[in-house]
């Protein structure tokens, strides 16, 4: 345990030089400096601190600060974010209670557009709740806490992000929608500026889920939100007040709301492992929606895959991966406009007939709201520089399943929003019938290779595929060429894609099953003659199916099943043309393998619309 101290404000600041302090007769400490040109004061109470703090800001000048932030740590120069603002009042209520107790330094700057900051205010202060070894956490009760209002009708979901900054704008966009008939506010990302517990309790507000007596601004709300986590609030730990906020909500779930399937994933991707197909987060998406019956599917995230300011290049296989499994909307904030665009494939691709999930950006919480506006002739409509909320309307969902998803965008006052050019921002997409249990567990019709990690010697071919171009094609002149797919570890799996092999002076792998580590199960092969093979790979056995490839495309499927009474089955253009019982083992299958990952082949090929299922076709 450290021993408790206070040291007078004043004392601390005969050692910085330009700071003024003075402690008055009611009891409160002030130290002032000029800070980018701004006579910034801070103004706490004199002694020992404790429960709520109010600490007063003031920044006298010319013009407007961009920011006022105000930090908590060990030294007059700490950078450990405790509280940012805006708009003034400058002043705050520090709640430190919910802190670590520590005698420190409460350090306050101006700070520009460009983020350079400019000299400091500081006082050494003493803070004591009995909080000796850690800062308090709210259990993890998450599920117990969310509890989605019930109004006439259709459920209505609101969308939006990138507003919580303490802002009066944002703040009569959280009253507009408490006003509404929302069912559930989807929180699209990004409490300012660091999402800190002393953010939340100021600029999001109290939650009605901790004390509805005093709950204010989207706190209100707290108990009918699902978040997601923004760049701002998940770029640091050092305050993690997203966790004790939401009582310890995973970063991503899913939730039924509404008769409609929602995921939340994160794109802040280095802190859940990563976003590619290897990731964990990834995996859990592809088993919740392998397992999904909602026939509507929302995706939401913070970071959009294709925007007027930034492209998430890093969401593009969880984009794929919903695309391809019977996503219809993925909602999305960080750009500070509105926009949504037209249906698009797995590939980001519209105008195809597999373009069918629509993207919408939701970013205009009330944050410094962006002027630029989007070139892509993806996007279907968009308005910049007004803060506006996404309501989206699950049709026949109240009757527990939704069919349909109609969305517009309205202000606070809940007047839909038109586009600059007076287009109403109204949209809707017919969603999957049966959902997406039976869908399979990936599908590629190789728009890209974004499925398929460290592939070698693999292109897309513009001018060739089964029902329409691209394709993926191999042509290795005496090396390999491959790629591999990884999935979660099934005791079953089948993967079955059209083929075109155009020539093959050597053997040739067309399709192979490994476990997650990369062990090698089973494969389908074509020798010189193209007579089709199945190898069991466990015991190096080879079987003639007596079957040859026929030129052109065609359809051809492996499936595979662990165990002792394992086997391995071929088909052909759906009919089957071998089935061979063996022992593969107790490990299951993890991994799909494309062509051929031996050196010294010889052949050109390409194939088209892969799907792995745990069932033949």
């Amino acid at each position: 345990m450290y021993r408790k101290i206070w040291i007078s404000a004043a004392v601390a600041a005969v050692a910085a030089a330009g700071w003024t302090t003075t402690i008055d007769r009611a009891g409160a400490v002030t130290s002032c400096a000029n800070s980018s040109g701004w006579n910034l004061c801070v103004t706490v109470p004199d002694g020992v601190l404790s429960g709520e703090v109010p600490v007063t800001v003031t920044a006298t000048g010319t013009g407007t600060p961009f920011e006022v932030a105000v930090s908590w740590g060990t030294t007059s120069t700490t950078a450990t974010p405790l509280y940012s603002d805006f708009e003034a009042p400058f002043s705050f209520t520090w709640p430190t209670h919910r802190y670590r107790d520590a005698s420190q330094w409460l350090v306050a700057r101006v700070e520009s557009a460009a983020g350079v900051a400019g000299a400091p205010v500081a006082l050494q202060l003493t803070i004591d709740n009995g909080n000796d070894t850690q800062a308090p956490q709210n259990p993890a009760d998450y599920a117990a806490r969310f509890t989605p209002r019930v109004r006439p009708g259709d459920p209505i979901l609101a969308a939006v992000g990138d507003g919580a900054s303490g802002r009066t704008r944002s703040n009569e966009l959280a009253d507009g929608i408490n006003a509404s008939d929302t069912a559930a506010l989807l929180l699209l990302g990004d409490v300012y500026e660091r999402g800190t517990r002393t953010e939340y309790f100021n600029h999001y507000g109290i939650a009605d889920i901790d004390d509805p007596a005093r709950t204010s601004n989207w706190g209100r709300l707290a108990s009918f939100t699902l978040p997601t986590g923004g760049n701002h609030e998940l770029h640091s730990t050092s305050d993690d007040g997203t966790a004790d906020y939401w009582h310890q909500r995973p970063l991503y779930y899913t939730e039924v709301v509404g008769g409609v399937r929602i995921i939340s994933l994160v794109s802040e991707c280095a802190r859940v492992g990563g976003c590619a197909v290897s990731s964990p987060q990834y995996q859990w998406a592809q088993a919740v929606l392998a397992a999904n019956t909602q026939p509507c599917v929302v995706g939401m995230w913070h970071r959009p895959v294709i925007s007027s300011v930034e492209d998430s290049t890093a969401m593009q296989p969880l984009w794929s991966l919903l695309a391809n499994n019977g996503g219809d909307v993925v909602l999305a904030g960080h750009t500070h406009s509105m926009s949504f665009y037209k249906p698009m494939n797995a590939s980001l691709q519209v105008g195809q007939p597999d373009s069918r999930m629509v993207q919408i950006i939701s970013g205009a919480g009330g944050h410094n709201l962006v002027s630029a506006t989007e070139t892509d002739s993806r996007v279907q409509w968009e308005r910049t520089r007004t803060t506006g909320t996404a309501y989206l309307t699950a049709i026949g969902g109240a009757g527990g399943s939704a069919t349909a998803l109609e969305w517009r965008f309205a202000d606070a006052t809940g007047a839909t929003v038109n586009s600059t050019g007076g287009v109403p921002s109204t949209g809707s997409v017919q969603c999957t019938p049966g959902g997406g249990g039976p869908a399979p567990i990936y599908t590629d019709d190789f728009a890209t290779l974004f499925g398929w990690p460290g592939s070698v010697n693999l292109s897309l071919d513009a001018t060739q595929g089964s029902t329409a171009a691209p394709s993926v094609r191999a042509t290795p002149t005496s090396q390999r060429a491959f790629g591999y797919h990884d999935i979660t570890p099934r005791p079953t799996v089948c993967v079955r894609a059209r083929v075109n092999v155009f020539s093959n002076a050597t053997d040739a792998i067309l399709l192979k099953s490994r476990t997650a580590t990369g062990g090698s199960l089973g494969r389908l092969t074509i020798n010189t003659a193209r007579q089709i093979i199945v190898r069991n790979d466990a015991t190096g056995t080879s079987t003639l199916t007596g079957v040859t490839l026929p030129a052109g495309w065609q359809s051809l499927e492996l499936c595979t099943t662990v165990g002792t009474s394992g086997s391995l089955r071929g088909f052909l253009n759906g009919v089957q043309i071998a089935n061979v019982t063996t022992n593969l083992g107790a490990t299951n299958v993890g991994r799909v393998q494309i062509f051929d990952d031996n050196g010294g082949r010889t052949f050109d090929a390409r194939m088209d619309d892969l799907v792995i299922d745990v069932q033949p076709a």
